[in-house]
């Protein structure tokens, strides 16, 4: 029952995702005039995180990278304590 409701979640927040970012696009890409954009990004391998993006979003990328393994870190914690 639990892994199911699991499954389900996690599906819905992968639809949600990309649902937000064609949003995002389709925004930006309504937008007249000169604005600057900034692009970034975090690839998680394992609890190694990979960051990439311009200079501004290089710090705030690392935090919530850092943010992203604390939270993989004590729920693989939790998970494992309280499985027999």
């Amino acid at each position: 029952m639990l892994s199911q409701v699991l499954l389900a979640l996690g599906i819905s927040l992968i639809i949600i995702g990309f649902l937000l970012v064609i949003l995002a696009v389709l925004l930006a890409g309504t937008k007249s005039g000169s604005t600057r954009t900034s692009a970034g990004g975090i690839i998680l391998i394992g609890p190694f995180p990979i960051v990439f993006g311009s200079k501004d979003l290089v710090k705030i990328m690392l935090a919530l990278a850092i943010a992203m393994i604390a939270v993989l870190i004590i729920v693989n914690i939790v998970l494992f304590t309280m499985t027999p």
